[in-house]
Formats: C-alpha cells, structure tokens, sequence
C-alpha cells in the first residue's frame, strides 16, 4: 500500500494523505483555502510504500521536473525536451582481438 501527502502551494489550504488517484481526486475537488476557493496547485510527496513505488515516485518527480524546465531549455540552450531527455550513449561494444 502507497501513502502519499498533497501538499497545496496555496499557503491558505491544509494538506492532505491519499493512497489511490480516486482518493486524491475526491480530496482536492473538496479542499477550499481560509478564502473559500478552491486550490488547484499541489506538491506530491512520498510518505510510505514499498521500494519500487519510492523509486518510481522519485523518477516521475524527476520527470517532471525536466519537463517542467523544458521552456527554460529551449529559451537558454535553444534545446527541445526530447534533446533535453535524450540519453547519454555509453559504447558497449567489446573491442574483439584477433
């Protein structure tokens, strides 16, 4: 079982816990800051779960963050997101003797 904690970037609105994408769903159509609105930004954060979920969760975050720095690429580096992805090629090949 995953445990995750979606906390709001709108410093008026508590976080909270969720375990499934429905549960999240519910919770944050729900959730309303100190004004009454709703809030639409949320910061996901691994809390508990086995190994492969932590490391999943981690490479998607890190995801998201290269594509979220896309625009910031492009307009410094002239680079695209897939060049921004594109990965490094290691030369495998066994030098054969003989």
């Amino acid at each position: 079982m995953i445990n995750l904690f979606a906390r709001p970037y709108d410093l008026g609105a508590t976080g909270f816990f969720f375990e499934s994408a429905e549960e999240f769903a519910q919770k944050a159509a729900a959730l309303k800051n100190e004004a009454g609105q709703p809030v639409e930004e949320f910061e996901l954060q691994f809390i508990d779960g086995e190994r492969l979920d932590a490391e999943l969760f981690a490479a998607l975050m890190l995801f998201r963050l290269i594509y979220n720095l896309a625009p910031f690429g492009i307009a410094v580096f002239g680079l695209g997101l897939f060049e921004m992805l594109k990965p490094v090629q290691i030369n495998s090949k066994a030098d054969s003797a003989g």
